[in-house]
C-alpha cells in the first residue's frame, strides 16, 4: 500500500471505487487514506512466502490497520458531500461509484 501502489495510482488519476453487492466495510481503497495519515501503529504480522522454491513463514511490520472503521468514516464522507452515485445495477448487484 502507498503512493506507488494500483490504488495510489489510481487515486493519483482521478479514478472511482465501484463497490458491487458491498458497502464501505470491504472498501480496501480507504487503506490508502490509513497509509497517508501516518497516525497507525505498525504490528508484527506473519506470512507464508516463496524462498528459493520453498515455502517459509516470514515475519514483517505492517501497519495495524482499523477496517471496522470503514463504513463510519464512509458515512462521514458521504455527509461532508463526498462524491458518488448510488442506485446503479450490475446485473442483480446493487451498486456504488465513489470518488475522493
Amino acid at each position: 500500500m502507498g503512493e506507488n501502489s494500483p490504488t495510489g495510482k489510481l487515486y493519483e488519476k482521478g479514478g472511482y471505487v465501484l463497490l458491487l453487492g458491498t458497502g464501505y466495510d470491504s472498501n480496501t481503497s480507504m487503506h490508502l487514506g490509513e497509509y497517508r495519515s501516518k497516525c497507525l501503529p505498525s504490528v508484527k504480522r506473519s506470512s507464508p512466502v516463496l524462498e528459493r522454491g520453498r515455502r517459509v513463514w516470514k515475519q514483517y511490520l505492517d501497519l495495524d490497520f482499523q477496517e471496522e472503521r470503514f463504513p463510519e468514516i464512509g458515512a462521514a464522507f458521504e455527509r461532508q458531500g463526498g462524491r458518488g452515485r448510488d442506485g446503479m445495477y450490475v446485473s442483480a448487484a446493487s451498486g456504488q461509484l465513489r470518488r475522493d
